[in-house]
């Protein structure tokens, strides 16, 4: 698993970590009760797209996981390369 694989799949748990289940709201204000499972579903979309390139040989899928890595350029273990 490369480098960059495993900086997505630990944001992507840091992230999932990091949701406030209780205040999930939509724009107009209201309570979403299908919130967690929305963020849930979506978390474990990314798991496997992460996966899913590494298994299908990561060089071929680099620029995806870039995108992917994109809303984490601002931690320190992401590398200025991998910028799509």
């Amino acid at each position: 698993m490369s480098e960059l694989s495993v900086l997505l799949l630990a944001r992507i748990t840091a992230d999932e970590f990091a949701i406030p289940w209780g205040e999930c709201r939509c724009a107009e204000g209201t309570r979403r009760p299908d919130c967690p499972d929305r963020i849930t579903a979506e978390v474990e979309a990314k798991r496997h797209l992460v996966r899913w390139c590494g298994q299908w040989g990561e060089p071929a899928f680099r620029e995806p996981l870039a995108f992917l890595a994109l809303p984490y350029s601002d931690h320190p273990d992401y590398r200025e390369e991998w910028r799509a």
